[in-house]
């Protein structure tokens, strides 16, 4: 292949960027649903042997509307649960709730960001550094510091999705030994 021209390195930027973003937003839904089943697990957990549909009414009440709720309170609501029930320790919640900001942080970035196609963009061509540009003001002045994104990047992003959705099975984990171990104390508790 010969060298490229500046329209054949942009599309190539272009796809490379798209790819990360596609990737990035896959995995962070991931992880935003897999919050959102947390929750809904957590107010569920005992009323669904009882009532079938306590499981659809909690997610429909609580995340249907994707207004109601983002990602952000999600997380918060997760937090609370996870704090007022002592499910994990704190320096295990404070690493947890790190890692899945961490994991928004970088869906903010692709999401809101635009691909840089400057010159020294596409001059310094290199096909595992995008760099995003997000335009933001820091005390009045216009900031347009690119994020650079590349592949080792991606690899670390996913290793806190991972991290962030095996924390979050502690957690159901924790929520189901909970729940059958009351139960089991409720089947050995005479009525009266």
């Amino acid at each position: 292949m010969g060298k490229l021209n500046w329209t054949e390195k942009v599309e190539i930027v272009k796809e490379l960027a798209s790819e990360y973003r596609g990737h990035i937003a896959g995995k962070a839904i991931e992880v935003e649903d897999f919050v959102a089943n947390v929750i809904t697990f957590y107010f569920s957990r005992d009323s669904y042997k009882r009532d079938p549909f306590v499981t659809v009414k909690v997610e429909y009440c609580l995340f249907d509307d994707a207004t109601m709720l983002t990602f952000a309170n999600k997380v918060e609501i997760m937090k609370r649960i996870i704090e007022c029930e002592e499910y994990l320790s704190r320096k295990k919640l404070n690493r947890l709730i790190s890692t899945i900001d961490d994991i928004r942080g970088l869906i903010n970035t692709v999401s809101h960001a635009k691909i840089s196609n400057t010159s020294e963009q596409v001059d310094g061509f290199d096909r595992n550094n995008i760099h995003f540009v997000k335009k933001r003001f820091k005390e009045g002045v216009l900031d347009e510091t690119p994020k650079t994104i590349n592949s080792k990047d991606i690899e670390e992003f996913d290793r806190k999705v991972i991290k962030a959705i095996n924390t979050m099975s502690d957690v159901f984990n924790e929520i189901t030994n909970r729940s059958e171990k009351a139960d089991a104390s409720r089947s050995r508790t005479p009525d009266t």
